[in-house]
C-alpha cells in the first residue's frame, strides 16, 4: 500500500493461457500476473495433431 491509501501495483497487468501437454490429454488454464495464480479451464482428450485441432475449435467458441 502507498501512503495515500491506494494500492500500488508492482506486477504487470497481463494474463496468460497455459497448456499442459500430455500424451493423451492436454490441460488448459487461464491466469493473471496480478493475482499470480491460474485457474483450470478444461481438458482436451486427444492425441497427436488431433489435440491441436480440438484446442483450436475450443478457442473459437468463446
Amino acid at each position: 500500500m502507498s501512503r495515500g491509501g491506494g494500492v500500488q501495483l508492482n506486477k504487470p497487468l497481463s494474463s496468460f493461457l497455459a497448456f499442459d501437454l500430455g500424451h493423451k490429454r492436454t490441460g488448459l488454464a487461464y491466469g493473471t500476473m496480478i493475482l499470480s495464480q491460474a485457474s483450470p479451464v478444461g481438458v482436451v482428450q486427444a492425441e497427436g495433431d488431433k489435440r491441436f485441432e480440438a484446442l483450436s475449435s475450443r478457442g473459437h467458441h468463446r
